[in-house]
């Protein structure tokens, strides 16, 4: 049976037919319809242009007119593009189906609370709150993590704990502090340097050469600024020294690592420091001071105590001394090693991780 066909009025509003696929094409022909007219097979719901639909099913189009003189083109409208324009009317014998009810989308359960190993301070369990551990234990308040995952906070996790040897720190805030020490101690250090040029040239302007001794300036009257900022820089490095070694032994226990790889390393350069030291006052004890004074030629003077400089630098490697280096050495570079690697997933011995609470 040939399919028959509605077209849309010029206002799209109404259809007419039906029709044949011949008789369209004839009412295209003599001007009654237009390619962009829209057309629908009976019980169809999808209007297409009718140009098109003729094409391609083998019709006869009308016939090229020659070229005519060139005058403004009138808008047309544009070529519909099918599929169900929702503002059309619907087509005569059409029956929608039914439709298709829409999948649930699946919702993720909520991430349930979670063992996440014992607290270091009062080793009671400690349970996680939608993934993510509390800042602070509900229990004995011992401090966890940082509120925020963000580098500022991990640099203030680790300031605030100078004495915390417990529980464990991530990369962040190990790396974190090291940065604002290197970013702060040059500004301090400096603004100490210039405090106490400062003090010493007010103190000593004026003073003779011959009357200057250390006596004299240290306990001056005007150096008591340059005593109070150097106590501060004294306190400054005591403070971020005790910062540095928390960091470090809570950087291990992330790892799963004991605290002492870290003693070991300052027992080690402990050693050797003073080993050093001692080699040192036993060198400079021996030295006939009286001998190199009296030496008259200047260059020989100064050649003889670069000799003895050199010497004093050797003393370091050689030894008992030479070894305490060498050992301090390989165990920095293991805890160099140490603090790069990526926090242990979930908790142990030394408490939940910061970083992966649930894995």
């Amino acid at each position: 049976m040939e399919k028959r066909y509605y077209y849309l009025n010029s206002a799209r509003t109404a259809p007419l037919g039906p029709h044949s696929l011949a008789e369209l094409s004839n009412m295209l022909l003599h001007g009654q319809l237009l390619p962009t007219t829209e057309v629908a097979a009976e019980g169809d719901r999808r209007w297409v242009a009718l140009g098109p639909l003729l094409a391609g099913s083998g019709q006869l189009l009308p016939p090229v007119p020659a070229p005519a003189p060139v005058v403004p083109a009138l808008p047309l409208p544009p070529l519909p593009t099918g599929g169900g324009d929702e503002d059309l009317p619907p087509v005569p014998g059409y029956i929608p189906l039914p439709p298709i009810p829409a999948a649930p989308v699946p919702v993720p359960p909520a991430k349930a609370d979670a063992p996440a190993g014992h607290c270091p301070a009062c080793a009671r369990e400690l349970e996680t709150v939608d993934g993510q551990l509390p800042p602070n234990c509900p229990h004995c308040d011992e401090y966890l993590r940082p509120d925020r995952n963000t580098l500022r906070q991990h640099i203030r996790a680790a300031l605030r704990r100078p004495l915390t040897w417990r529980g464990r720190s991530p990369r962040s805030e190990y790396w974190g502090s090291f940065l604002f020490y290197l970013l702060t101690a040059t500004p301090i250090t400096l603004a100490v340097i210039v405090v106490i040029v400062i003090s010493a040239a007010r103190e000593l302007n004026g003073v003779p050469a011959a009357e200057l001794s250390f006596e004299r300036v240290a306990y001056a009257p005007g150096m008591v600024w340059a005593w109070v900022a150097a106590g501060v820089l004294a306190l400054y490095m005591l403070y971020f020294t005790l910062v540095s070694i928390a960091a470090g032994i809570r950087r291990l226990h992330d790892i799963g690592r004991s605290g002492w790889w870290l003693g070991t390393v300052l027992l080690m350069n402990l050693a050797w420091q003073f080993t050093y030291a001692r080699k040192v006052i036993d060198y400079i004890g021996g030295v006939n001071w009286k001998l190199v004074a009296a030496i008259d030629d200047t260059a020989s003077r100064n050649s003889r105590i670069n000799e003895i400089a050199d010497s004093i630098n050797l003393l370091a490697y050689d030894g008992l001394c030479g070894v305490f280096y060498l050992l301090s050495m390989c165990f920095g570079l293991t805890m160099f090693v140490f603090s790069l690697m990526d926090s242990k997933p979930g908790p142990n011995k030394y408490g939940p991780c910061a970083k992966y609470p649930l894995s």
